[in-house]
């Protein structure tokens, strides 16, 4: 069986996202960018709105949360381009809105992300292997909620929303608590850095981007993920017990 005839193949019942529901979320994902846009362009002007561009894409693919930070850069120039004075709040949510729109895009086209060649299959089989773990274990759904916006939250991996929606995915876990936990990080993240921006200054900006900082939250997630594990390992002795008396 050849690749191409491989994607065609049904995916399971678990897997398989509607087209309607699909193109409601990228429709609505693009009208709402596309009026934000335009009202940042009727308030502040045209090159406004598209700086405001930039400095998503530069969100998404460079900075992450630290594009808060770009609150100290007025007057200086984002890939040739002169910033102009942004407030940190409008910057974390930009940082919020784009954790939101990356939840739910992903999320409602995870369906193709199964259909990839070689890769498809192992990701197909984790989430239906997680959908499978939660439905034995529903204790675990508030932990893998807490767990999710805590990835989120610190600025490990970008805004976190794209890894997170494959993790939330690989745990089981629906579509709503997934978006939900990435929309609750990045708020967290995107607000909580632009009140330390707005309160502490350039100081902030000094501390939060200190390599310390990011060992200190992968130590957090690596404390938190023992402690996930030390649960489990509990739960599952206690239900062998059980089950053995």
């Amino acid at each position: 069986m050849s690749a191409r005839e491989a994607t065609r193949l049904p995916l399971h019942p678990e897997l398989a996202i509607s087209r309607s529901l699909r193109l409601r979320a990228l429709w609505g994902v693009f009208g709402l960018s596309f009026a934000l846009l335009l009202l940042a362009g009727v308030l502040r002007g045209p090159t406004y709105a598209a700086l405001l561009v930039l400095v998503a894409i530069a969100t998404v693919t460079v900075l992450g949360k630290f594009a808060v930070f770009l609150a100290f850069a007025s007057g200086r120039t984002l890939w040739g381009f002169e910033l102009p004075a942004y407030s940190p709040y409008l910057l974390g949510g930009i940082v919020f809105y784009l954790d939101l729109a990356t939840a739910v895009l992903m999320t409602t086209n995870f369906d193709l992300m199964c259909r990839l060649p070689i890769v498809g299959a192992k990701i197909a089989d984790a989430r239906l292997r997680g959908k499978a773990f939660l439905a034995a274990r529903p204790w675990f759904r508030r932990i893998a909620f807490v767990g999710m916006v805590a990835f989120v939250f610190f600025p490990v991996s970008g805004t976190g929303a794209i890894v997170g929606t494959v993790i939330g995915n690989a745990l089981g876990m629906h579509r709503l608590p997934i978006v939900l936990s990435i929309a609750l990080g990045g708020a967290l993240g995107g607000f909580g850095f632009a009140l330390g921006a707005d309160l502490l200054g350039e100081e902030f900006a000094e501390w939060a981007q200190h390599p310390s900082f990011a060992v200190a939250g992968q130590v957090l997630l690596a404390l938190l993920a023992l402690g996930v594990l030390w649960k489990l390992v509990q739960k599952l002795a206690r239900s062998r017990r059980a089950s053995g008396a």
